[in-house]
């Protein structure tokens, strides 16, 4: 099998033609890649070079008491940099070595390999045009030349046939011979003609062509071959292999087993070892409580008069402990935040033991005098607003406190969908992936894609959306119709039917909106007074008390996970009750667009829509765990 017997037609010289373009592509792609590598080599071997340079320039000798302390650490650490500056040399030749050997015979070899195809495609259509020219040109000729003798042939006989006169019939007779002759001529010279095209034809496919495409197949094996040595001259120039690589990094594995992290600082700790005493720590003084009774040292004392202010204590370590976690910006070291822990937890131990029990007094009056329902109800209403929220910071485990559980409120089916406790309005589907979570956690909301409602319920792992269908005035899933959202949710709450037929889930949870939830008509906006990034910013006032507010609007064509990170911010607001942090009003998610309501710092607006004001209160950013948010968009100055 070869290229002489078996590329004969001309779809196999054009599948020649293809490899052979093929092949010098690929040898020019392979010259181009050497020719990376070898720069590369030499580009890396300049920046080992400066890393060697850069530390002898930069390397001082130490100052203080370490100063005659030599470490093994500082002798690997030599070892390091000299070797890696005689890398550098290795690779510098590495590349010199590249660019003389395998390189220069490739640049050489790919000359060769576009002369040998020049070559070839002349020879071949040369072979081609003779072939055609005897075979098919020569006889086309001849074969017209010998239908145009035939044709005078016959007119001459008919013209002889004709004559009636003798002296016409001799002239007609002698032109009648000549055209016999020259038809006789033609026939002879066609036959010869047809013979030597088909000795020509067997001589072309049977030894020309087959010569040709034997000597390009010798070729090509051969510099197949000389590619094969030039690619395995590469090799060995380039491997990382190399014994003098290899003996270079076994040097740098040698220098780095040396270091003893537990013998590092023996010699160095031999030297300057401490002879002072550890300084005193602070101890409670004990001579304060000289004129003092029933009190201990190192212990809180709780009672009746302490107990709102160690309440009061416990939130502020709280809520400060918990805004050291959330502001980035502000580092506080690990003994500041084991400080105020510390504290916290001496106080909430006590708060422990005291339960549900009254505070000991600690003045001993008549037992007449002191009200225990007043005190009683004065705790329990001041745990309520101050402790919970402290333990409910997420700074803090919450464990030891009782969750009650969620009481389902009976719902009026006759109430428009607006007013239904389980309908979120135009929430974006990332906000309710935060609403649902055990089976059976359902709430309707509006389509953000299409004209209509859809019921988002949590099952198996997952959220499900089911868009409700509504055709002649009717709602339905997958089964009856009903007139009203409502109905057909009441009935699939209290049926306990599959919402379709084809799943399997089930309602049985409603997800009530929150009390931040407000409807767009409780707002009346006023004058624009800024932009953020999700929408325009508005001045506005409370339907119901006339309350100034300012109003964040998203525009209704964000993308949902961008309408889900602008819902992000009142999230964050919600869980912040400080005096000197914005207060969250409400949110209004019913329809587009969607409205965040904050209360108004007062103050005059400069041309850009910033607040400029004398208040404390600013409108700060809040740090999330992934993002930073800047609540609001407008900042106070």
């Amino acid at each position: 099998m070869g290229f002489g017997e078996d590329l004969r037609c001309p779809q196999a010289h054009a599948a020649v033609m293809r490899l052979l373009d093929s092949e010098l592509h690929l040898m020019e792609v392979m010259n181009k890649w050497m020719g990376q590598r070898a720069k590369s080599e030499r580009e890396f071997s300049v920046q080992l070079h400066n890393m060697a340079a850069m530390v002898e320039k930069q390397e001082r000798p130490q100052l203080g008491a370490g100063q005659d302390h030599i470490s093994q650490l500082n002798k690997s650490w030599g070892v390091l940099v000299s070797q890696t500056d005689f890398l550098s040399q290795v690779m510098k030749k590495r590349s010199e070595d590249l660019l003389d050997g395998p390189i220069s015979k490739l640049t050489l070899l790919i000359r060769d390999k576009q002369q040998l195809r020049k070559t070839y495609a002349e020879q071949w259509n040369l072979l081609r045009q003779e072939l055609s020219k005897v075979t098919k040109i020569e006889l086309e000729r001849l074969k017209s030349s010998y239908r145009q003798a035939v044709r005078d042939a016959a007119q001459a006989k008919r013209k002889h046939q004709e004559a009636n006169k003798d002296k016409e019939r001799d002239k007609a007779k002698g032109r009648y011979v000549k055209a016999l002759l020259r038809l006789h001529e033609q026939h002879n010279e066609y036959v010869l003609s047809v013979r030597a095209a088909q000795v020509y034809h067997q001589h072309h496919y049977s030894q020309i062509q087959p010569a040709l495409l034997s000597a390009l197949q010798n070729l090509q094996q051969e510099m197949v071959l000389i590619l094969k040595e030039i690619l395995q001259e590469y090799f060995d120039i380039s491997t990382l292999l190399h014994h003098e690589v290899v003996r270079i990094h076994r040097e740098m594995a040698s220098a780095l087993t040396a270091i003893d992290p537990h013998r590092e600082y023996d010699s160095f700790v031999h030297q300057n070892r401490s002879v002072k005493e550890i300084p005193a720590c602070a101890e409670f003084d004990c001579s304060l409580l000289e004129d003092t009774e029933k009190l201990n040292p190192k212990e809180i004392e709780l009672n009746d008069l302490t107990l709102e202010t160690i309440q009061h204590k416990v939130y502020q370590f709280s809520k400060r402990h918990a805004l050291e976690q959330c502001r980035q910006q502000v580092v506080l070291s690990q003994g500041t935040r084991a400080k105020l822990e510390a504290q916290r937890l001496i106080l909430k131990e006590k708060l422990d033991q005291l339960g549900s029990k009254d505070p000991p007094s600690a003045l001993k009056l008549d037992p007449d005098t002191i009200s225990l329902s007043s005190t009683s109800s004065h705790v329990c209403s001041l745990c309520q607003k101050v402790l919970l929220p402290c333990f409910n910071d997420s700074a803090f485990p919450c464990s030891c406190l009782q969750v009650l559980p969620v009481l389902n409120l009976p719902q009026d089916v006759e109430r428009p969908l607006g007013q239904q406790d389980w309908y979120h309005g135009a929430i974006p589907r990332l906000e309710v992936l935060q609403l649902l979570k055990s089976d059976g956690d359902f709430l309707v909301r509006q389509s953000q894609e299409k004209q209509g409602y859809v019921l988002s319920v949590w099952w198996d792992g997952s959220c499900k959306h089911f868009l409700i269908q509504n055709t002649d005035n009717l709602y339905r899933l997958d089964g009856q119709g009903f007139h009203s959202i409502p109905l057909l949710i009441h009935h699939l709450l209290s049926s306990q039917q599959h919402v379709t037929k084809r799943g399997g889930v089930v309602l049985m949870k409603p997800v009530v909106r929150d009390k931040w939830v407000l409807e767009h008509d409780d707002v009346i906006l006023g004058q624009l007074i800024g932009r953020g990034n999700f929408g325009e910013v508005y001045s506005g006032c409370l339907r119901s008390d006339n309350a100034d507010v300012a109003v964040k609007t998203c525009k209704e064509n964000l993308a949902p996970e961008h309408k889900s990170k602008f819902l992000m911010e009142a999230r964050i607001l919600k869980q912040y009750d400080h005096p000197n942090i914005v207060k969250l009003i409400g949110v209004c998610t019913q329809k587009q667009p969607i409205y965040i309501v904050m209360e108004l710092i007062q103050g005059k607006y400069d041309p850009v829509g910033r607040n400029i004001c004398n208040s404390f209160k600013i409108n700060c950013p809040i740090i999330a765990p992934h993002s930073i948010i800047t609540i609001g968009g407008i900042y106070c100055m």
